[in-house]
């Protein structure tokens, strides 16, 4: 048993999925907590509830890609 496993397992339930990243072709849900860790210092200047995080430059499939990588 690990506390970072299980935090990576709970993040990945719609349910804990409270924040949004809109890339140029689509969104992706992903647990706040997670994105705090990947972009802190982006994820200060927003507020902790259904956040979003605009990346127009981003395409989804890497977002997907590289979240699913650490998860």
């Amino acid at each position: 048993w690990t506390c970072i496993d299980d935090i990576l397992k709970l993040s990945q339930e719609p349910k804990y999925q409270d924040s949004t990243i809109i890339c140029q072709d689509g969104k992706y849900k992903v647990n706040s907590f997670l994105l705090s860790v990947v972009f802190p210092e982006i994820f200060l200047q927003l507020e902790m509830e259904d956040s979003v995080l605009i990346m127009p430059d981003t395409i989804l499939d890497s977002i997907k890609t590289f979240f699913k990588s650490i998860t």
